[in-house]
């Protein structure tokens, strides 16, 4: 493949020589080392092979030495194809304008690739983006990278990080979505320790700081337990970074409702795609109808833009919106058979509880006219205390 990319791209011709000459003329041209090939005799005493344009002058003194007669059967090579069309100004024009459109594209994104988003969907930071003024279509030396990642961060509480990089008209987006455990506070910074949620103090170990509650001591959320604030007998106060674990009996509770009557949708396997021609911002539909015959169906959407290299991607492309037919089944489910779907989702809630010890578990049954509803009360031994800092 890379040799026939070689040879158009430099130029080949294919040479008959002639007369009694020939054998004489091959083993000049085996001593100068000329690159030929696919060498080939005939019926007439005729010889012909392939040679690279650039050398066919370079054989001038072979065949003068040999005393033959040298044709040029024929030309191939880019220089051959375009000299063919050297007098068609319309394609030279045309050329010229592909290339031209080409190197003025180079200058806006018209791909983003988001990477990085398990909770939140690449829709979403791609909406959010935009409203902070970064899309595709928009020219690069007008975006100020910094200012729209800080703005994003400041408009999204789901993100804690993000990072843009365009590389040709291709932009990467890779998010780090936040993290649910409280960020750590440096241990140079006073700090005092608040309950989290309500329960019964346990037990309070305080290895820095002033514990203000004792094991049997009823907190709410929010309430102080352990202070870094300190007063000497002389009068001094201090500000320390307190450090301790309280431990308490707290409630985690969760509600179910399952309902008897539930519907699915199910494919039948019919699709239908349709297709546009997308420029720029504009989509011209590749097709003569909107009408979907199916009553009920799912709809997803794609598109493949023209690219000349990974990271370089043209306005030009095509959309494919594809319309899967659904059945609409309606499924109706036995007490017992809403009762283990609840019991299982409960089962998922305290599986979501991470670091917290469950003592107990009391359940109260709910069986209404169209579901049951289950309510799950936790009886957990777990670390309330959360760090704050003293301002």
């Amino acid at each position: 493949m890379l040799k026939s990319i070689q040879k158009y791209l430099i130029g080949t011709l294919k040479v008959s020589v002639c007369k009694s000459g020939s054998e004489r003329f091959l083993n000049l041209v085996n001593r100068e080392k000329f690159k030929i090939w696919d060498v080939r005799s005939d019926e007439s005493d005729c010889i012909t092979f392939e040679i690279y344009r650039h050398n066919f002058k370079r054989l001038r003194d072979i065949v003068k030495k040999s005393h033959v007669k040298i044709h040029i059967i024929s030309k191939h090579g880019l220089f051959h194809s375009l000299r063919n069309y050297r007098r068609r100004f319309g394609i030279a024009a045309g050329i010229l304008i592909i290339a031209v459109g080409i190197y003025a594209s180079s200058f806006f994104i018209w791909d983003v690739r988001v990477s990085g988003c398990e909770n939140v969907s690449a829709q979403e930071i791609l909406t959010l983006l935009s409203d902070n003024g970064f899309s595709v279509g928009k020219a690069k030396h007008r975006l100020n990278i910094k200012e729209i990642e800080n703005s994003f961060l400041k408009n999204n509480y789901k993100i804690s990080w993000i990072s843009i990089n365009i590389k040709g008209t291709t932009a990467y987006v890779e998010v780090r979505e936040k993290d649910d455990t409280p960020e750590l506070i440096d241990s140079k910074q006073p700090c005092s320790i608040y309950a989290a949620r309500d329960g019964v103090i346990a037990s309070v170990t305080a290895y820095m700081g002033y514990s203000l509650v004792k094991p049997g001591d009823t907190v709410t959320a929010g309430d102080l337990v352990v202070t870094g604030n300190y007063t000497d007998k002389y009068g001094q106060e201090y500000k320390l970074h307190s450090y301790a674990k309280v431990m308490a009996y707290t409630t985690h509770s969760s509600t179910v409702t399952v309902p008897f009557e539930t519907t699915e949708h199910v494919r039948t396997g019919r699709v239908k795609n349709k297709y546009s021609f997308k420029f720029l911002s504009f989509n011209i539909p590749l097709y003569f109808s909107n009408k979907i015959i199916y009553n009920n169906y799912d709809v997803t959407k794609s598109q493949k833009l023209l690219k000349l290299t990974d990271n370089l991607a043209l306005p030009i492309g095509i959309n494919k919106t594809t319309y899967t037919e659904v059945d609409v089944c309606k499924l109706i489910k036995s007490e017992q058979a809403a009762l283990e779907d609840a019991y299982e989702q409960l089962r998922d809630f305290e599986y979501d509880l991470v670091g917290i010890m469950v003592l107990g578990r009391d359940y109260e049954e709910t069986v209404n006219e169209d579901s049951v509803t289950v309510k799950v009360i936790l009886n957990c031994y777990e670390d309330i205390g959360i760090s704050k800092i003293i301002e």
